[in-house]
Protein backbone atom coordinates (compact mmCIF):
# COMPACT_ATOMS: atom_id res chain seq x y z
CA UNK A 1 0.00 0.00 0.00
CA UNK A 2 1.20 3.68 -1.11
CA UNK A 3 0.68 5.97 1.67
CA UNK A 4 -0.30 9.16 1.03
CA UNK A 5 2.19 11.87 0.64
CA UNK A 6 1.93 15.72 1.03
CA UNK A 7 2.95 17.51 -2.28
CA UNK A 8 7.10 17.82 -2.27
CA UNK A 9 7.24 15.28 0.16
CA UNK A 10 9.03 11.90 0.35
CA UNK A 11 9.56 8.76 2.34
CA UNK A 12 12.55 8.49 4.13
CA UNK A 13 15.24 6.17 2.88
CA UNK A 14 13.85 6.08 -0.44
CA UNK A 15 16.37 7.77 -2.81
CA UNK A 16 18.84 5.00 -0.90
CA UNK A 17 16.76 2.12 -1.49
CA UNK A 18 16.40 2.59 -5.25
CA UNK A 19 20.02 3.84 -5.29
CA UNK A 20 21.12 0.28 -3.86
CA UNK A 21 18.51 -1.50 -5.97
CA UNK A 22 19.92 0.44 -9.11
CA UNK A 23 23.38 -0.96 -8.40
CA UNK A 24 21.98 -4.48 -8.61
CA UNK A 25 20.51 -3.99 -11.89
CA UNK A 26 22.49 -4.71 -14.91
CA UNK A 27 22.91 -2.43 -18.46
CA UNK A 28 19.96 -3.78 -20.61
CA UNK A 29 17.81 -5.49 -17.52
CA UNK A 30 14.46 -5.37 -19.06
CA UNK A 31 11.14 -4.77 -17.30
CA UNK A 32 8.37 -7.46 -18.00
CA UNK A 33 5.73 -4.59 -19.86
CA UNK A 34 2.16 -4.92 -18.66
CA UNK A 35 0.54 -4.95 -21.44
CA UNK A 36 -3.41 -3.21 -21.60
CA UNK A 37 -5.92 -3.38 -24.47
CA UNK A 38 -7.75 -0.37 -24.20
CA UNK A 39 -11.62 0.40 -24.52
CA UNK A 40 -13.67 3.43 -24.01
CA UNK A 41 -15.29 1.45 -20.60
CA UNK A 42 -11.59 1.25 -19.02
CA UNK A 43 -11.18 4.98 -19.68
CA UNK A 44 -14.40 6.09 -18.49
CA UNK A 45 -13.69 3.89 -15.50
CA UNK A 46 -10.73 5.76 -14.70
CA UNK A 47 -11.96 8.76 -15.13
CA UNK A 48 -15.12 9.07 -13.49
CA UNK A 49 -12.78 7.95 -10.04
CA UNK A 50 -12.12 11.85 -10.22
CA UNK A 51 -15.78 13.06 -10.24
CA UNK A 52 -15.12 15.57 -12.76
CA UNK A 53 -17.57 16.78 -15.24
CA UNK A 54 -17.29 15.29 -18.79
CA UNK A 55 -14.27 15.76 -20.69
CA UNK A 56 -12.00 15.18 -23.62
CA UNK A 57 -11.45 11.66 -22.24
CA UNK A 58 -15.01 10.28 -21.52
CA UNK A 59 -17.33 12.28 -23.52
CA UNK A 60 -17.48 11.81 -27.60
CA UNK A 61 -19.22 15.13 -27.55
CA UNK A 62 -16.48 16.87 -25.87
CA UNK A 63 -13.78 15.40 -27.16
CA UNK A 64 -14.97 16.36 -30.91
CA UNK A 65 -15.76 20.22 -29.40
CA UNK A 66 -12.38 20.25 -28.93
CA UNK A 67 -10.96 19.32 -32.32
CA UNK A 68 -10.30 15.42 -31.76
CA UNK A 69 -12.02 12.65 -33.47
CA UNK A 70 -12.76 10.59 -30.37
CA UNK A 71 -12.32 10.22 -26.88
CA UNK A 72 -8.29 10.19 -25.73
CA UNK A 73 -7.25 8.48 -22.63
CA UNK A 74 -5.52 10.82 -19.95
CA UNK A 75 -2.23 11.16 -19.72
CA UNK A 76 -2.54 9.93 -15.83
CA UNK A 77 -4.02 6.33 -17.28
CA UNK A 78 -0.58 5.83 -18.89
CA UNK A 79 1.25 6.80 -16.07
CA UNK A 80 -0.42 4.73 -13.95
CA UNK A 81 0.46 1.90 -16.17
CA UNK A 82 3.80 2.77 -15.93
CA UNK A 83 3.92 2.65 -12.49
CA UNK A 84 2.62 -0.95 -12.52
CA UNK A 85 5.72 -1.61 -14.40
CA UNK A 86 7.91 -0.25 -12.52
CA UNK A 87 6.19 -1.23 -9.19
CA UNK A 88 6.47 -5.15 -10.51
CA UNK A 89 10.40 -4.69 -11.41
CA UNK A 90 11.58 -2.85 -8.70
CA UNK A 91 9.04 -3.04 -5.37
CA UNK A 92 9.18 -0.82 -2.65
CA UNK A 93 12.39 0.79 -3.55
CA UNK A 94 9.47 2.28 -6.80
CA UNK A 95 7.42 4.33 -4.28
CA UNK A 96 9.63 5.10 -1.79
CA UNK A 97 12.43 6.81 -4.26
CA UNK A 98 11.95 5.77 -7.50
CA UNK A 99 12.01 8.96 -10.30
CA UNK A 100 10.67 8.93 -14.10
CA UNK A 101 10.84 11.60 -16.95
CA UNK A 102 7.81 10.79 -19.51
CA UNK A 103 6.80 11.75 -22.78
CA UNK A 104 4.04 11.39 -24.24
CA UNK A 105 4.18 10.83 -28.21
CA UNK A 106 0.84 10.48 -28.78
CA UNK A 107 -2.76 9.87 -27.88
CA UNK A 108 -3.97 6.62 -26.39
CA UNK A 109 -7.44 5.81 -28.30
CA UNK A 110 -10.27 2.79 -27.15
CA UNK A 111 -9.30 0.18 -29.17
CA UNK A 112 -5.42 0.89 -28.97
CA UNK A 113 -2.32 -1.82 -27.09
CA UNK A 114 -0.51 -0.10 -24.97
Amino acid sequence: MIPLLAPGERLEGGDEEMAAIGKDVEIGFEVTPAVKHMTQAMINDFEHVFERPLNIHDSEEVAKREGLKQPIASGMMSTAFMHEVMQNAFGDGWDRGGKVSLRFIRPVLDGDTV
